[in-house]
């Protein structure tokens, strides 16, 4: 849940510079690459609402009986 609220945190972060920054947030640059890289962030399975769901139930107590396994690793 931590790495989730960092990835959205940040990505919140990079929409700022991106719209703030103008036309510069359009070429080749810092910029540019943080709003990219964020945005790519935002697509790893570790940052989607699936995850958010899972860690809320088993939080909540909703999942008695099961075994949390993060990414259906074992």
């Amino acid at each position: 849940m931590a790495l989730n609220n960092a990835t959205w945190s940040m990505h919140e972060v990079a929409q700022f510079g991106y719209v703030n920054g103008g036309s510069d947030a359009l070429r080749d640059g810092t910029i540019q690459r943080l709003f990219r890289d964020a945005h790519g962030g935002t697509q790893h399975v570790s940052s989607s609402p699936l995850i958010m769901q899972s860690a809320g139930r088993e939080l909540a107590g909703l999942a008695e009986g099961t075994r949390w396994v993060h990414f259906s690793l074992r």
